[in-house]
């Protein structure tokens, strides 16, 4: 077993010849992070945020406008009455006004303070949604970093049988000159020869197309020669099982509705400014006898109250309402997904960790069969099939154990990812 093992440990690290150019699936993970795409996107909606908030605060900022107007009327009021002294009004048919008009809210109804809640809120919806992107492309990443990590120990292995096959190969000439096999033995081998070359061949290529996949998932360049760690899965730091983004976003969409329910219920609370008006008007718009350009002001407090609007906000406050119910739905069932989805790869690991028990066991047995079969075939017991076929299931069953350690180990790392355990 001791040897299996050692055999298993030289194929994984067939390119391991240079720590500096080790690459971590931690460094995979953040770099995924910090390269997405959108990332820059979570900067934008701070921004947002800030800007609204300000756009909030300004409802408490006395509002200035500067008007003017100037209007020519067929008809005025004649004021020609026949009483002594009277010499009767002449009002003008021109009219001119310019002024400046001030409004400072004293009392908003609490609309303000819900309008920022508000921005808050869509805020958060935007940062769940980015984290929740986020996962899933890193959830790619680490699909693809262990399928870098299959090809290359399945090249391994390719490489170690073709090591093997040009041993048998060479003392198979020899024996061909002693009379012991045959010019068809030899043919077999070097055919099968052509075969693994051309295996490995199409290996590298799959692990180049993997490689510039993995470079576009985490934006960051990946030397070939790069080594990939096969015991990463051991080595990730993890902390202790956060919530999950998927539920954050459903429970930041709550939030939200809560905060566009309150404001709605703030939209029929009463309205308490101050206002004034100050400027020059011909005639005097406050002196209906005083026909000169005169200044005036006039300054007031306005109330404000719609104390019914036919059961609009009513049944708006229905349909948050229904919103939200129908967003508790979707948790629910977002939670009974998890929970399926993290049993399933639970169960996967433990059928891994049984598999490759087996795995051990077979491979064992088929290097001791493939090695007893060289001998019999360089003694001319065997032919070049025999031997050939023994080679290929002893292939098959590291192959086998190579693919069923990926995915081991694999499932372990996408279970602690899945609980938001991984601290990069």
């Amino acid at each position: 077993m001791k040897k299996i093992i050692t055999l298993l440990a030289l194929l994984c690290s067939a390119y391991a010849n240079a720590q500096s150019d080790s690459l971590s699936l931690s460094s995979i993970l953040r770099s995924t992070q910090e390269n997405f795409p959108l990332i820059e996107k979570k900067a934008l909606q701070d921004q947002v945020l800030e800007l609204n908030l300000n756009n909030a605060d300004i409802a408490w900022l006395p509002r200035i406008s500067i008007n003017a107007q100037a209007t020519y009327q067929s008809e005025v009021v004649e004021f020609d009455l026949p009483l002594p002294n009277f010499e009767g009004i002449d009002l003008p048919h021109a009219r001119a006004q310019a002024y400046v008009d001030v409004q400072q809210t004293l009392y908003d109804g609490g609309r303000t303070q819900q309008i920022r809640e508000m921005a808050q809120s869509e805020n958060a919806v935007e940062a769940a949604s980015l984290e929740l992107d986020i996962k899933q492309v890193q959830k790619s990443s680490i699909a693809m970093y262990y399928s870098v990590l299959l090809t290359r120990q399945q090249k391994g292995i390719m490489e170690n049988s073709l090591g093997l096959l040009d041993a048998r190969i060479e003392s198979l000439r020899l024996a061909e000159r002693d009379g012991v096999a045959t010019a068809m033995d030899v043919m077999q081998l070097e055919a099968r020869r052509i075969e693994l070359v051309q295996n490995i061949q199409s290996l590298e290529q799959r692990e180049l197309k993997q490689l510039e996949q993995l470079e576009m998932l985490s934006g960051t360049a990946i030397a070939p020669n790069s080594i990939f760690d096969d015991q990463a899965a051991q080595k990730l730091e993890s902390s202790q099982e956060a919530q999950m983004s998927e539920l954050l976003l459903l429970e930041a969409k709550v939030q939200r509705l809560e905060a566009m329910s309150n404001l709605q219920a703030r939209q029929r609370n009463p309205t308490l400014a101050a206002f004034g008006q100050a400027g020059l008007g011909y005639p005097n718009p406050l002196n209906f006898f005083d026909n000169a350009v005169a200044p005036y002001y006039l300054v007031g407090i306005r109330f404000s109250w719609q104390p019914w609007d036919w059961r609009q906000t009513d049944n708006q406050m229905q349909i948050l309402n229904l919103q939200r119910d129908m967003i508790g739905l979707e948790m629910q069932n977002m939670e009974r997904n998890l929970n399926i989805e993290q049993l399933r790869v639970e169960s996967e690991v433990v059928q891994f960790e049984k598999q490759i028990e087996n795995d051990l066991e077979l491979i064992r047995l088929r290097i001791q069969i493939r090695e007893l079969s060289e001998f019999q075939l360089e003694q001319g017991i065997i032919r070049s099939n025999d031997y050939l076929e023994q080679l290929k299931l002893e292939e098959e069953a590291l192959l086998q154990n190579a693919l069923h350690r990926a995915q081991l180990d694999m499932n372990r790392v996408m279970l602690l990812h899945h609980k938001e355990m991984i601290n990069f």
